[in-house]
Formats: C-alpha cells, structure tokens, sequence
C-alpha cells in the first residue's frame, strides 16, 4: 500500500469514526453511489469510466461531506480526468507530451512512458482508490420552512489517487461555489455556480474553471413516493483547446427511510461525455439532503 492508499484509508477511518460517534440523535447519512460514464472527449478513441462511492453527510445549517471514491477507467490518450470531471487534452497538450529525452520538465522524459502506457492502450483498464473530496456548505439564508434556501460551498479534492494509473492529477483542487433553491407552486428551482482552482500536473497546465448549473425538481408524486428533476449544466475548458462543457440531465429519487435515486445525462458539446449514468442508495438522517448537487453535474 502507497502513501496516497494509506492517506486515503486514514480519512475514510476518521470519517467512519465520526459517523458511529454521531450514531445517536445526528447519525448523519450515508449514500452508496455507482457511477458511469462514456465518450470520445472530442477524440477518435471512445472511453469509458466507472466507480463506486461512499459518501457520508452530517448537518444542515453546517454540512460536512466526504467521499470515498473506487475508480476502474478505460483511458485513453488526450483524455485526463480532473476535480471538475473527465477533459479532453487539447492539440497543443498533445504535442506538448509527445517530446523525449532526460528530465522532468514539460515534453520531457522522466514519466512519459507511463503516461503513453496510460493514455495510449485501447485495451488497458486502470482501477483504484480515487482522489478523496471533501466539501463544507454554511446556509445563508431561508431554509426551514421558508420557501427559499442560499449556501456557500467550499469543496476540496486531495490527490490520493495514482497520478502514473491516470485516477488523479496528484494535485490538490478546490471549489467556492454558491447554490440555491426557490421552491413555487408544485416545484423547486435550483441553481449554483463554482469557481474551480485546479493544481497543475506535471505533465501540463490546467485553467481555472467556473462552472453553472440550474434546474427544476418536482414534488413528491405518486403517492408522495417519487420526486422528479432535470437541470442543465456547464464547465469551462479545462486545458486549452480542448473545449467547453455542457450537457443536460434528468433524475428521480423515492422518499423514505431508504432512498434510491437514479440520474442520467448527455453531453451537448464534443468535449462533455456522450452518456453519464449515476444509481445510488442513501439511508440515515436526511439533514437537508442536497440530491441533485450531489450526483451528475
């Protein structure tokens, strides 16, 4: 086991421990996600990317968030996958990667065996644990029985993952990012927005992104035991070249003590994946879930 894998494996105790520590009036909640994604990112190699997560969730006015991803990804060249989401890697990255020779610099030596081992195979599958996100939110204002609610988020990805497998950049990113809801009639409106500072890998530079998403979410129906969403979404480009991101969305969770949700989206734009599909069960305390900035964004 790695210094990443052994970091990673200290959280996700610490975040157990917190959880059982809380088991009485606040045991928080607990969500298992599976995820899955497939595209070309603009490229002519298709991808596709799968993962498991465990996610745990405490509070309401202050919500604390970890999780604990599993990764199994396809890659292939010009394609990385970031805090923000997987990102093609435009012709000039490209370009940038393909020098030789000593040394550690950009278009150098050093690691770019591996990473062509990495990027290059139409055939290799890479797996492992996933870079560790951690997220805070403080409500603002509204919420309770008030028909509005503002946060402030602030999220963290700590590089745990194997920057050599491609599961990770090896570098710390994070979010400040403000989400709302309006809730009229029948329905719940929703948006947020974010701004991404993402470390740079070795092998290149990576922009700092905004991203927005808004959307709609129904009443409980059929006997109070569905609710309903769809939303939209859109991502900066990552690295130069490469493209912006945009894809649309729909969902559908249950009520109750054990909540199943489903949510499925496409990409509008070449660099965005062609097709993303998330399944997840979540039990415990609700504490004013955040379904729909949870999943697929």
């Amino acid at each position: 086991m790695n210094q990443q894998q052994i970091g990673c494996l200290i959280i996700a105790i610490l975040f157990l421990s917190v959880g059982a520590a809380g088991a009485g009036d606040r045991p928080g909640e607990w969500t298992l996600l599976t995820t899955y994604s497939s595209g070309d990112f603009g490229t002519d190699t298709v991808v596709d990317s799968s993962s498991m997560i465990v996610r745990y969730a405490i509070g309401n006015r202050w919500r604390l968030q970890v999780d604990l991803p599993m990764i199994r990804s396809e890659f292939a060249y010009g394609v990385v996958n970031t805090g923000a989401g997987p990102a093609p890697i435009g012709p000039e990255e490209e370009m940038r990667r393909r020098g030789s020779g000593p040394g550690s610099g950009q278009g150098s030596g050093g690691s770019l065996p591996v990473m062509a081992a990495v990027y290059e195979s139409d055939t290799g599958w890479n797996q492992g644990v996933g870079d560790v996100r951690i997220g805070l939110s403080r409500r603002l204002a509204g919420g309770g029985v008030r028909l509005f609610r503002f946060d402030a988020e602030l999220n963290t990805k700590l590089p745990t993952a194997e920057e050599a497998d491609g599961l990770g950049t090896g570098e710390t990113d994070v979010r400040l990012g403000l989400a709302g809801d309006y809730k009229f009639w029948s329905a719940t409106m929703f948006a947020g927005a974010g701004f991404n500072r993402l470390g740079d890998p070795w092998w290149g530079e990576l922009n700092d992104v905004v991203d927005l998403y808004a959307g709609i979410e129904s009443d409980p129906i059929a006997g109070g035991r569905l609710i309903l969403s769809g939303w939209v979404s859109a991502l900066q480009e990552v690295v130069d070249g490469a493209g912006d991101l945009a894809s649309v969305g729909a969902g559908l969770r249950t009520t109750g003590k054990y909540r199943w949700y489903a949510q499925v989206a496409t990409g509008v734009r070449d660099a965005s994946p062609d097709t993303a599909v998330l399944v997840g069960l979540a039990f415990g305390t609700d504490g004013g879930e955040r379904f729909r900035r949870g999943g697929l964004k």
